[in-house]
């Protein structure tokens, strides 16, 4: 399944970018945090006060992408003993809509309604405008925690 190949192969890019990003920060943290105690006495007054808020930025943007990295995770966990789920429904909408440099606007975050139900599901799909059409329904497969998707086949019934 070729689909199903794309999207566990931008899940596992996102997860180690996201990873990996997680453990440079921490490690920036304590690099700055070492160097400002064993240092304080030779630096500046400038850096007395820099390195404490940019040590309090990187604690917040560490925090910023560990609660990213945690949907990551689950997802992570959860493909250790279950593949994507695969969905039906009908692409009724979008979430929200991005404004690119070139002023065009590109479409992101489909909601779809599912056929089994009154339920909506906000799906995070690349390209989503291009692949999509409102009021089509498709089979899709996604992962529940972070909502990244693709497309398998839009219905023609």
């Amino acid at each position: 399944m070729g689909e199903e190949k794309t999207l566990l192969n931008r899940f596992y890019q996102e997860f180690w970018i996201f990873l990996m990003l997680l453990i440079f920060t921490v490690i920036l943290i304590l690099v700055l945090m070492i160097f400002y105690f064993l240092k304080i006495k030779d630096t500046n007054k400038g850096f007395k006060f820099a390195i404490p808020i940019i040590i309090l930025f990187l604690i917040f943007l560490t925090v910023l992408l560990g609660t990213y990295f945690t949907k990551y995770y689950k997802d992570y966990v959860y493909l250790k003993t279950h593949s994507p789920i695969q969905i039906e429904g009908e692409l009724i909408g979008y979430s929200n809509s991005v404004s690119t440099d070139d002023l065009t606007v590109a479409k992101s975050w489909p909601i779809i309604m599912l056929k089994d139900g009154d339920e909506k599901v906000i799906l995070n799909i690349i390209n989503a405008e291009k692949k999509l059409k409102e009021n089509q329904v498709y089979m899709l497969l996604y992962l529940p925690n972070t909502r990244i998707a693709e497309v398998i086949e839009r219905n023609t019934n």
